[in-house]
C-alpha cells in the first residue's frame, strides 16, 4: 500500500499542469468582465485597497457591497496593493485566484480517498476534473468559484476529522470562510449537523455552529445596515440577491423557472461529459442522461459510504442544488462546479456499477443477454469515446477562438474607453453594460441596464426588444449623460441576433446623438 501511495501522490499536482499552462497563456485575462461578475469583484478589490472601504465605486454613488461576500474582493485587493495599474495587474490577481486550482485538486484527491475510493479508480474522476473545460476556464479567470470550492472541499475533510470539540471549532472556522466568500455556503450548517449529531457529536456540532454562525451573521448584519435603499430593479441586480429575484419571480412564473433550471441543471451536470459545443437535441438528451446517471451514482456512494464526507457533501450538494432550481438564472458549469468533485465520482460510481452488470449479463451463457450486454457496451463506450473527444475539441478548439473572439471585443472596448476617458466630463456618468472595465479604464462611473430573466426564461423576445426605446428615459433618470452600446450588448446574443436588433434601435433613437464609432462600438450623448 505504501508503494501504490507512493507512486500516486504527486498525481494531483501533475494534472495542475494543464491549468497552469493554460493561465500562462491567458495572462492577460481577456474575458476579463464579460461574465461581470469579475469585473464587480475586481472594483470592490480596488475599493478595498484605495481605503475606501466595501463599496461598489463604479456605480453612481458608490454604494456598499451587500451582494457578494468580502472574502475573495479581500483577497483580489493584494494584486491592487502590488501593482496599481489595471490593466497590468490582471496577471497578479489571475495568478493569485489560480493558487486555489491545485488546492482544488489536492482535497478533492483526499476526498476520494476519504470516500473509499482507491487510486487506480480516483484518478479517472480526477483528471476529468482537472482537464474539463470549466476546471480551465475558472482556474484562469477572476471569478471566485475555484476559490470556493477549495474552502469548502477543506470544510469536508476537517469535519470528517472532527472527533473533538476543538477540530470541530477548527472545521466551523474554516466553514466561515466558506460562507464569507459566497453566500451558497449557508448549507454547510445542515450538512455539518447531518453529519455530526448522529455519531453522538452534538457537542461537536454546537462548536461548529459557533465558529461558522458569527461570520454569516456577521455578513447579514453588515449587508441590513449598508444596503442602498430604493427598489430599482437595476440597482438591486448589485445590491440585494433576494429582492432582486422577488422584482422578477412570482408564483405565476415560478414552474418555469424551475423546469427551465431543472433542464439547465442536467444539461450542465452532464457537460462535465459530454460539453454543449453545439446546440444539437441528441447532445442536450445524452448530456442528460449522464447528468441522471452521475446523481444516482452519488446516490449510491452516499448509501455505500455512512462514515466520511460522502454524506455531508451529498447533503450540501441537494441543498445547493434544490436553491438553484428555484432562482432566477439558468445553472451553468460554473454554478455547478463545486459540485463537480462529487459529481464526477458518482459518474464513476454508476459506470462501475454498469459494467459489473454488464459482465454478469455476459457471463449467464444466454444470447439474448449477452446481445443486451453487447449493446448496452458499445453503447457506454461510444458515449464515453465521444465525451472524450468533445472535451478535447473543446479545449483545443473551442476555447482559443472563444479567447480570441474575447480579445477582439475587449480591443474595440478599450479604444472606446480611452475616447471617453478623454472626451467625457469627468463628472458624467455612462450607461454601460460592461460598467465595471469601463469604470476601471476610464475612471466614469457607469451602471448596466440589466435585461430581466423572465423574458428569457419564456422566451418573450418582443419584450426584449421593448426595452431599446427606454434606454433614454432610464439614462435621464438616472443621471446618465451618455450610452455606450455595441451589437453583442448582453448575455442572449446569439439568440436569433437579438443583440444586433436592440443595437439597431438605440442607434436609431432620435433622443440620442452618436458622439463615437468604432469597431463594434458606439457613444452616444442624450439630446
Amino acid at each position: 500500500m505504501t508503494r501504490i501511495r507512493s507512486r500516486w501522490k504527486f498525481l494531483p499536482l501533475l494534472l495542475a499542469l494543464p491549468s497552469a499552462c493554460f493561465a500562462w497563456l491567458c495572462r492577460d485575462v481577456p474575458c476579463f468582465g464579460g461574465i461581470h461578475d469579475d469585473g464587480v469583484y475586481f472594483v470592490c478589490a480596488r475599493a478595498l485597497a484605495s481605503g475606501l472601504g466595501y463599496r461598489i465605486a463604479s456605480l453612481p454613488g458608490a454604494p456598499f457591497q451587500t451582494k457578494y461576500p468580502p472574502l475573495f474582493p479581500l483577497l483580489l485587493s493584494l494584486a491592487w496593493k502590488l501593482n496599481p495599474h489595471y490593466p497590468d495587474n490582471l496577471s497578479w490577481a489571475l495568478a493569485l485566484n489560480w493558487l486555489a486550482a491545485p488546492a482544488v485538486l489536492w482535497l478533492t484527491w483526499i476526498l476520494y480517498r476519504d470516500m473509499g475510493l482507491a487510486p487506480r479508480r480516483a484518478w479517472i474522476p480526477l483528471a476529468a476534473l482537472a482537464l474539463s473545460p470549466a476546471f480551465l476556464l475558472l482556474a484562469s479567470s477572476l471569478l471566485s468559484e475555484m476559490v470556493f470550492t477549495a474552502l469548502l472541499l477543506a470544510t469536508l475533510l476537517l469535519l470528517d476529522r472532527a472527533t473533538t470539540p476543538a477540530r470541530a471549532a477548527a472545521a466551523g472556522a474554516m466553514g466561515a470562510l466558506v460562507c464569507l466568500t459566497r453566500s451558497a455556503g449557508l448549507p454547510l450548517l445542515v450538512a455539518a449537523a447531518v453529519m455530526l449529531w448522529p455519531r453522538g457529536g452534538l457537542r461537536r456540532a454546537f462548536w461548529f455552529a459557533a465558529a461558522m454562525l458569527p461570520a454569516a451573521a456577521g455578513w447579514e448584519i453588515w449587508v441590513r445596515l449598508h444596503r442602498a435603499p430604493g427598489s430599482d430593479p437595476f440597482l438591486l441586480y448589485y445590491t440585494d440577491y433576494l429582492a432582486y429575484r422577488a422584482a422578477n419571480v412570482d408564483l405565476h412564473s415560478l414552474p418555469v423557472f424551475v423546469w427551465r433550471n431543472a433542464e439547465e441543471m442536467l444539461g450542465s451536470f452532464g457537460a462535465y461529459l459530454l460539453p454543449a459545443i453545439s446546440g444539437s437535441l441528441g447532445l442536450r438528451i445524452a448530456a442528460q442522461v449522464v447528468a441522471v446517471a452521475g446523481i444516482h451514482g452519488v446516490v449510491r456512494l452516499a448509501r455505500a459510504r455512512a462514515e466520511g464526507p460522502a454524506r455531508a457533501y451529498a447533503l450540501f450538494a441537494a441543498l445547493q442544488a434544490a436553491t438553484l432550481l428555484f432562482w432566477h438564472y439558468p445553472s451553468n458549469e460554473r454554478l455547478l462546479f463545486p459540485l463537480a468533485p462529487l459529481f464526477l465520482a458518482g459518474l464513476l460510481a454508476e459506470g462501475e456499477a454498469l459494467a459489473a452488470m454488464l459482465a454478469k449479463g455476459w457471463r449467464t451463457g444466454d444470447a439474448g443477454q449477452r446481445a443486451a450486454a453487447a449493446v448496452l457496451g458499445a453503447a457506454a463506450l461510444g458515449l464515453l469515446g465521444t465525451g472524450i473527444a468533445l472535451q478535447a475539441t473543446t479545449n483545443a478548439y473551442v476555447i482559443p477562438r472563444t479567447l480570441a473572439a474575447c480579445r477582439r471585443t475587449r480591443s474595440n472596448d478599450e479604444r472606446a474607453f480611452q475616447w471617453i476617458a478623454s472626451q467625457v466630463p469627468a463628472g458624467d456618468a455612462v450607461l454601460c453594460y460592461h460598467d465595471p472595465t469601463l469604470y476601471l479604464w476610464s475612471g466614469r462611473q457607469s451602471m448596466r441596464l440589466t435585461l430581466p430573466p423572465k423574458p428569457y426564461y419564456f422566451e418573450d423576445r418582443q419584450a426584449l426588444l421593448a426595452m431599446a426605446p427606454q434606454v433614454p428615459d432610464y439614462a435621464r433618470a438616472h443621471g446618465f449623460a451618455y450610452v455606450y452600446w455595441f451589437p453583442f450588448d448582453g448575455p442572449a446574443s446569439s439568440e436569433g441576433g437579438l443583440q444586433a436588433d436592440l443595437a439597431a434601435l438605440i442607434r436609431s433613437n432620435p433622443a440620442l446623438e452618436r458622439v463615437y464609432s468604432g469597431p463594434g462600438a458606439a457613444v452616444f450623448r442624450l439630446r
